[in-house]
């Protein structure tokens, strides 16, 4: 199933987030993961089960 995330309750601006998510290996290797910094906007919508494919794992939030 595919989750969506709304930005929308972010203030006008450009941001960054750094994302990580599970690698290839995960399930047997748990320093297996993959480390993205992608821009959003306040009007984003992003699929989490985009970023590369892989499972999310968590993300960190900034603004630029």
């Amino acid at each position: 199933m595919k989750k969506i995330v709304d930005f929308s309750f972010l203030c006008d601006g450009d941001y960054e987030a750094e994302v990580f998510s599970d690698g290839v290996n995960a399930d047997k290797e748990a320093t297996d993961y993959k480390r993205e910094i992608i821009r959003l906007a306040a009007n984003d919508k992003k699929g989490n089960c985009n970023v590369s494919g892989r499972r999310l794992g968590g993300a960190d939030l900034s603004r630029k």
